[in-house]
């Protein structure tokens, strides 16, 4: 397949050498020239614009930054758009907002070309080996059309919905996950502060496979609506009142913690503090948008 590659970061790098790897044609660009100097050793091509590296090409693959960074590439006389070709396949695999994805949607339909939404999971070494997971929004006969490049990257591929639900699901994702590391970076400030050995806690988590049980287990709980009693919520709220105390002994300002304790004490005004913990999902007011958010044009 003859592959456009827009942006080489720490997760470009690795994908675009993914794809050359397995026999693509492949032309790459990035803001910064100097990123793209190892792949053109290995065979690429350099584009000095968007718009010149995906002229001819089948398939264009956006992975930037951020929102401005995708409009920068696409948009203007040397952004990608102008030179989008029918028949083209889009693959948008940046981590930005729906209403972003939703708007370049739009203007790669406006083209007669097809985009998806792909967002992926996972970082710098699985990008580099080929084992992302990999989020797809949009119509399943476009997945399959370019599903043989998409396998290069990731051993899954996740059909999430239509155009625009890969990105709502990214970013509900990364919402989980830096929630997680923002509880471990307090818990771990709070046990070197007390004198404690983080790495003993680090064997615990593997031995009790708490990580596991709780993502996997409290998960399942609340989208099935389980909240019979296994640890409460006025236990949890209790006991995560008494570790911010403990950081105040410290002098340590444990906000997660803080924001913690209200997400339990909200659910258990909710449904009742003798529920399981998992039912503070039930005390996390439920947005009701006036429309149903939309998809982008197929």
């Amino acid at each position: 397949m003859r592959v456009a590659f827009l942006g080489l970061g720490v997760m470009g790098q690795g994908m675009a050498r993914r794809i050359l790897s397995k026999g693509h044609d492949l032309t790459v660009y990035n803001r910064t020239p100097e990123r793209a100097a190892d792949l053109a050793q290995a065979g690429a091509r350099v584009a000095a614009t968007p718009r010149e590296a995906v002229s001819g090409t089948q398939i264009v693959v956006t992975m930037v930054a951020n929102d401005a960074a995708l409009r920068a590439v696409a948009e203007g006389d040397e952004g990608f758009l102008a030179a989008l070709a029918a028949g083209t396949t889009v693959v948008q695999m940046s981590t930005v907002g729906p209403d972003t994805t939703l708007w370049l949607a739009g203007e790669v339909a406006a083209h007669a070309a097809q985009m998806l939404d792909c967002p992926v999971l996972g970082s710098l070494p699985e990008a580099q080996e080929g084992r992302l997971s990999l989020l797809a929004g949009g119509k399943a006969e476009v997945i399959e059309r370019v599903s043989a490049l998409l396998l290069c990257l990731g051993r899954q591929i996740y059909h999430v919905g239509e155009l625009g639900q890969a990105t709502r699901f990214k970013l509900c994702n990364n919402l989980v996950s830096g929630g997680l590391v923002a509880a471990l970076a307090e818990g771990v400030a709070l046990l070197e502060t007390a004198g404690l050995d983080p790495q003993l806690y680090i064997q615990v988590l593997k031995d009790s496979q708490l990580p596991e049980r709780l993502m996997i287990g409290k998960a399942t709980l609340m989208a099935t609506g389980d909240f019979e009693p296994r640890f409460s919520l006025d236990n949890m709220a209790k006991d995560i009142q008494l570790a911010v105390a403990m950081g105040q002994e410290y002098g340590l300002d444990l906000h997660q913690g803080r924001a913690s304790h209200a997400t339990f004490t909200r659910g258990a005004t909710a449904v009742g503090g003798d529920r399981d913990m998992a039912a503070a999902v039930a005390g996390v007011p439920v947005g009701r948008p006036t429309s149903r958010p939309g998809a982008g044009p197929s």
